[in-house]
């Protein structure tokens, strides 16, 4: 089976969510083809739940300023990086 996500912004709080699920395989059977597509969107509605948790998260918070920027914790970031090349 072939799976595609395609997401792409609209606004700061939206987001397009184009997604496919394709099989090669016992296509001549169409109600199997309808059982994948109502998991693959199930599956999706319960992402959407938490996404949307998610953005309430991030709304409810203060925007971070630069002042507040570890730079010891950059620092052991990017030595972090170099190590993993």
């Amino acid at each position: 089976m072939r799976n595609l996500n395609a997401i792409t912004p609209e606004t700061d709080k939206t987001t397009h969510y184009f997604w496919a699920q394709a099989h090669d395989f016992r296509i001549d059977e169409p109600w199997l083809t309808d059982l994948l597509v109502a998991n693959v969107h199930e599956a999706f509605l319960e992402d959407l739940e938490i996404i949307g948790l998610q953005q309430e998260n991030i709304d409810s918070r203060a925007p971070p300023s630069r002042a507040s920027t570890s730079t010891t914790m950059a620092a052991g970031c990017r030595r972090s990086a170099h190590w993993r090349r």
